[in-house]
């Protein structure tokens, strides 16, 4: 279901960019002209004209957001490190969030299953934080190891009794715990109500080289089969 629900994200992310996006930017570009035009018809609308290029620009700006939220673009092109980088800077702009990011050198070429698994825990995560923490600061720690790899997010907030959660609260920690049963990686959630959360995530290299290499097969099986069509 989530892989699914991915696709389908990757689809409404393109349509969103490659369509919408597009069409708004021509929409602005000629709201721009009619602005610049000398004629008194054109000056008596003056005002009326610049607030619809405004609340154009907002729409614009809220469908890039929205196709980043859908499918991180920078995910693919950029690298998992660059991608979450990229997510605290834009949460803490539009949020107020101030998140201290550390990471490592991460290789290029993880799967992309699990930089996309890391990605989202990450989202949900610090969504997390700004709902029901209580509290404007939050840690996002990336790490590797030769056994593993770690992420970890925390705040010093409102905390939660993990066992008894609530259906809002448990929502998020069921999408967490099923990313990372896919991954087959481990998962611990540590709160309090008076320390904060801490959620824990551990991916083996082992499990991350033999998705690579069941990648690699597939790719391969892919290309002769096209080869053998042409």
């Amino acid at each position: 279901m989530i892989e699914a629900q991915e696709n389908e994200r990757n689809r409404i992310a393109r349509e969103l960019h490659d369509d919408i996006s597009q069409r708004m930017a021509l929409l602005l570009i000629s709201l721009d002209k009619m602005s610049h035009e000398p004629s008194d018809r054109v000056k008596h609308v003056t005002q009326q004209l610049q607030e619809i290029m405004k609340a154009a620009s907002e729409i614009s700006s809220d469908i890039h957001n929205l196709s980043h939220r859908l499918h991180p673009s920078k995910l693919e092109v950029l690298g998992l490190v660059a991608a979450v980088n990229g997510y605290c800077r834009e949460l803490s702009a539009q949020q107020g969030l101030q998140i201290k990011f550390t990471h490592c050198e991460f290789p290029r070429g993880l799967p992309n299953d699990v930089t996309l698994c890391l990605y989202r825990i990450v989202q949900e995560s610090l969504q997390k934080v700004i709902n029901r923490s209580g509290v404007n600061r939050a840690t996002v720690e990336l790490g590797l190891s030769p056994d593993e790899i770690r992420l970890r997010v925390a705040d010093t907030g409102n905390g939660f009794d993990v066992e008894s959660a609530t259906d809002h609260e448990g929502l998020g920690l069921i999408s967490i715990r099923e990313r990372m049963r896919l991954a087959r990686g481990k998962l611990v959630v540590r709160s309090s109500r008076s320390s904060g959360t801490e959620i824990d995530v551990r991916i083996p290299r082992a499990e991350i080289t033999r998705r690579s290499k069941e990648a690699a097969v597939g790719s391969d099986a892919i290309g002769a089969r096209n080869a053998e069509r042409l």
